[in-house]
């Protein structure tokens, strides 16, 4: 098993912070519209308490897990 320091550093030090919600979807709506159909999503970061942007993890059957707006902020 990883670290705190170890996911820390693997989910958000190389991301950058939004301050708000409304702002990390402003920039995953612009980031989905730029990439041809592939979809981004925004969370709260666990770690510093700000958003990031992100793409939907995989499942545990391999395919995209679906990623809804009200389970990042619950």
């Amino acid at each position: 098993m990883a670290s705190k320091r170890k996911q820390r550093r693997r989910s958000c030090t190389s991301k950058y912070r939004h301050e708000t919600a409304e702002a990390a979807w402003s920039e995953a709506r612009r980031l989905t519209r730029r990439s041809g159909g592939r979809r981004y999503n925004a969370y709260k970061c666990e770690f510093c308490g700000g958003y990031h942007v992100g793409r939907p993890g995989r499942g545990i059957n391999g395919r995209r897990s679906k990623f809804h707006f009200w389970e990042t902020f619950r």
